[in-house]
C-alpha cells in the first residue's frame, strides 16, 4: 500500500532547507515552497519510477515567478537526499488549477512543490551567446521570451501544445 499526507503552508524548516540545497545544486534559488506531499510505502519491498502529478492555483504561481520557476522537488525517503526533478507543465484541470509532472526514478519520498529562480552565475553561463529571433511557420504564433518555441494556434490547441522551430 502506498499513503500519502498533503502538508500546505507551513513547511518545516529542515525539509525547506533540503529543497534549497537541491536548488542550490542546479544553480537555482529557492524562492517559495507552496506545499509537500508525503508518499510512503507501507507493507511493500522496494518500488520503482513514479511519476508525480501535482496542481497548484495560477494566482500563486503568478505571484511566485511564473510557470518556468515551478520545479517538484523530492526528498529520498530511503537517503533523505534531495533532488529536483525533472518538471513539465502540463495544462489545466477543470477547475482551473495549473498541472505540473515530475518523473521519480526513484519512488516513493516527501515532494514539494516550489518554485525557484536562476542565480547569478546560471544567468552569466550563456550571456555570451547571441540569440537572433527566427520566424515561426506559417498559422503558428512565438511564445514571447523563447528563442525555440511557438505555440500551434489550432482550433483544439490548449496552452501547452507547442512545435519546435
Amino acid at each position: 500500500m502506498i499513503t500519502g499526507t498533503t502538508s500546505n503552508g507551513n513547511v518545516s524548516a529542515v525539509i525547506t532547507d533540503k529543497f534549497r540545497t537541491a536548488a542550490a545544486e542546479q544553480n537555482l534559488q529557492l524562492q517559495n515552497v507552496a506545499y509537500t506531499l508525503d508518499v510512503r510505502k507501507v507493507n511493500l519491498t522496494k518500488i520503482g519510477a513514479a511519476t508525480v502529478t501535482l496542481t497548484i492555483p495560477p494566482l500563486w504561481v503568478e505571484q511566485h515567478g511564473g510557470k518556468n520557476s515551478v520545479k517538484i522537488a523530492r526528498i529520498s525517503e530511503e537517503t533523505g537526499i534531495p533532488e529536483l526533478l525533472n518538471t513539465r507543465y502540463m495544462g489545466r484541470d477543470p477547475k482551473g488549477n495549473l498541472i505540473f509532472r515530475g518523473d521519480s526514478p526513484d519512488g516513493t519520498s516527501i515532494f514539494g512543490m516550489l518554485t525557484a529562480k536562476a542565480t547569478v552565475e546560471k544567468m552569466h553561463e550563456h550571456a555570451e551567446r547571441a540569440v537572433q529571433p527566427q520566424k515561426c511557420p506559417y498559422g503558428v504564433e512565438p511564445v514571447e521570451n523563447s528563442d525555440t518555441v511557438c505555440l500551434d494556434r489550432h482550433e483544439r490547441a490548449v496552452e501547452h501544445d507547442m512545435v519546435g522551430k
